[in-house]
């Protein structure tokens, strides 16, 4: 079969067609069948110069998946690694089952690890032949650099010959077939290096200051502008009726759909940009409380996380200085500006903002989130249980800390008692169409500035005690958290203040009521715009790496899967939890006269629609997968995310959580 002319690379580059026939590669209408003169006449050659057995089996490529390496390694055979700019580690700390890891649009360097054992006779030397079948790309030589365009598994073909010099005879001694998964890797903002950084960084400029239309224009198909981007989750996250975004069991996979659309975007313009993440709890451990300080927020990254901000609370150097927040009249959810905010969110200042406190308040101590609340998340044997925390414990005080609120003054007894959840209890009425905002400049020119309860509909109510109770739940939540200032009193089944005289009450529910009517003005972070501010991308890689290790550790044991005894159902869920965003209510505004502040909506127990598992997610992703539609559902996303799935385009740089440890939180 022509093993006897010694093969050169310009042979290689002027006869594809031989080379193809000498490395074996079978054509795509015989790859099912075994071709037994071939492994003969290896086998022979093989046995002559006193070699191991050919690699090459005559097995179709498909029956090679994940297995040739290993059967190679347990023979001590022919291998290869490949390295990149950042070495030749595989990622995801060995836990994803391909064995061979690397990037698209990035070059790579294969090379060979020569068999053990063998040695060459004296006038013997050896040489190496690539083909990487899908790129048809031929090379010659102990390594080869390639650039790979596309994700997926790459077949990889590597042929060793050995070269008599005094003859110039040449034969085959061994022929590896293996897979090269081909995915991005999302690494820590802070493990990129400069060049890749940047190149995020840029790339997510240009989604910033490129309308889509002039986007589509420049750069394909693919590209979306920042402002639909927000539009989509004013329309996820803004509506009356409810969250279909939020506390719910969509939260992880609306959000990083959510990622994904814009990841098709910045490789629209850079095609070797992924998203990263940003591993807070680095911050938290080597930070603590100045973790405002770190280098995420420096001017070249994120900018001012909203300390030291003027009044205006927005951002004015660096690479986000005065990032601009679009009026869109048109749009069916704003501000009475006609800003792309919250429709409570009646701020005139049209850039981004961020406030380093809550209503004069630090939340949570000006504290990021812990290794401790991170490692209860991950024990979570549960997916309800981990979606629960993934929204609420871990990422959501992230938006709080970055957003903040400002312009409502509290008593001392209400800022005790109500403090940083002014804004989630606010929402509650808000939806349930007690307080009401201004919609337009008309209203802001007739006075009407910010939001309000209307005495009237509290009076059609019941007062304020029942607004509270009856008809939204809050004092209940209040109660629960006032460490023994309110109590519920069973006998009369009514919430007391104790020691306090009717009177007194009756004046404190009406000042809660009243404190609660007007959120003022919220950072973007911590709103239903909240896509205006950069970080908001970093936020959603760092909750899916966690979910994404659990579910790895949990795979039951197999050639494929690492073997490990933590146990978690997946099944679809959320665990509800009384609090004071999860009201788990829906209200209909469909007969609503807004006009009318005694016209209400209806309120019922109940899921948010986008929550169910067979809901749709909210984008079309077929420009990621073939796998995925317009009509792929949450549990079909959910199950395409799985971490060992071939098509998936991504992996995690690793699972370590080494600053934990240092702290004395193991996390898996």
């Amino acid at each position: 079969i022509g093993f006897q002319n010694r093969i050169t690379p310009d042979k290689m580059e002027s006869n594809q067609e031989e080379m193809e026939h000498r490395l074996l590669i079978p054509k795509e209408d015989s790859q099912v069948k075994t071709s037994k003169t071939k492994l003969f006449i290896i086998g022979a050659v093989a046995a002559l110069v006193g070699v191991a057995g050919v690699v090459h089996s005559g097995r179709s490529p498909e029956s090679f998946h994940k297995k040739t390496e290993t059967e190679l390694s347990e023979s001590n055979d022919l291998s290869f690694i490949i390295q990149s700019q950042y070495g030749a580690n595989v990622p995801g700390s060995g836990m994803y089952p391909w064995k061979l890891i690397t990037e698209p649009h990035k070059v790579s360097t294969l090379i060979v690890q020569e068999p053990a054992g063998e040695t060459l006779l004296e006038g013997q030397e050896v040489s190496y032949h690539w083909h990487i079948i899908e790129d048809k790309k031929l090379s010659w030589g102990n390594s080869m650099e390639h650039t790979f365009t596309s994700t997926g598994l790459k077949e990889v073909h590597v042929a060793r010959y050995i070269t008599d010099v005094s003859t110039g005879e040449q034969t085959q001694t061994h022929h590896l077939v293996n897979e090269v998964a081909v995915k991005y890797v999302k690494r820590e903002l802070r493990l990129l290096s400069d060049d890749d950084r940047e190149g995020f960084f840029m790339a997510l400029q240009a989604v910033y200051q490129t309308s889509t239309d002039d986007g589509i224009a420049l750069f394909g198909d693919n590209f979306v502008g920042i402002d639909d981007l927000v539009k989509a989750h004013l329309q996820g996250a803004g509506q009356k009726e409810c969250d279909h975004w939020h506390d719910g069991a969509g939260i992880m996979v609306h959000h990083l759909s959510f990622t994904l659309k814009l990841e098709l975007a910045l490789q629209a313009v850079n095609p070797s940009v992924t998203v990263p993440y940003w591993e807070y709890t680095i911050d938290s451990v080597q930070l603590g409380s100045d973790w405002r300080t770190s280098k995420i927020f420096s001017d070249d990254w994120f900018g001012n996380s909203g300390n030291s901000l003027d009044d205006n609370h927005f951002v004015k150097q660096g690479r986000w200085g005065y990032t601009t927040i679009t009026k869109d009249e048109k749009f069916e959810i704003t501000n009475a500006y006609g800003l792309l905010r919250s429709p409570w969110n009646v701020n005139p200042v049209t850039y981004v903002t961020r406030f380093d406190n809550v209503l004069g308040q630090k939340y949570m101590g000006g504290s990021l989130p812990t290794c401790d609340i991170v490692k209860s998340c991950f024990d979570s044997d549960t997916l309800s249980g981990m979606n629960t925390c993934l929204n609420g414990a871990t990422h959501g005080p992230l938006h709080i800390l970055l957003g903040g609120q400002w312009g409502v003054k509290l008593d001392e007894m209400t800022s005790k008692l109500i403090g940083s959840a002014q804004l989630l209890l606010f929402k509650t009425l808000w939806r349930r169409g007690f307080s009401r905002c201004p919609t337009s400049q008309t209203d802001l020119d007739n006075g009407f500035t910010s939001c309000a309860c209307s005495s009237d509909a509290i009076e059609a109510a019941g007062g304020a005690y029942e607004v509270l109770t009856t008809h939204s739940g809050i004092l209940h939540w209040m109660a629960a958290t006032s460490n023994g200032a309110i109590e519920y009193n069973s006998d009369t089944d009514k919430f007391e203040l104790p020691t306090k005289t009717e009177g007194y009450e009756s004046a404190t529910w009406n000042s809660f009521l009243t404190s609660l009517c007007d959120p003022g003005s919220v950072g973007e972070m911590y709103t239903s715009s909240a896509p205006y501010d950069p970080s908001f991308w970093v936020l959603h890689t760092t909750a899916e790496r966690l979910l994404s290790y659990k579910r790895l550790l949990s795979m039951e044991s197999d050639d494929n899967s690492p073997t490990s005894t933590t146990s978690f159902d997946e099944t679809w869920g959320y665990d509800h939890i009384d609090s004071d965003s999860d009201i788990g209510v829906t209200c209909d505004w469909t007969n609503v006269d807004e006009s009318d502040v005694l016209s209400m909506p209806t309120c019922i127990k109940g899921e948010c629609s986008g929550h169910a598992a067979d809901d749709v997610i909210p984008f079309d992703l077929s420009g990621v997968s073939s796998d995925l539609s317009a009509t792929t559902t949450n549990q079909e996303f959910y199950d395409w995310l799985s971490p060992t799935n071939d098509d998936l385009t991504y992996v995690y740089d690793s699972f370590n959580y080494e600053h934990c440890e240092s702290a004395g939180v193991t996390i898996g």
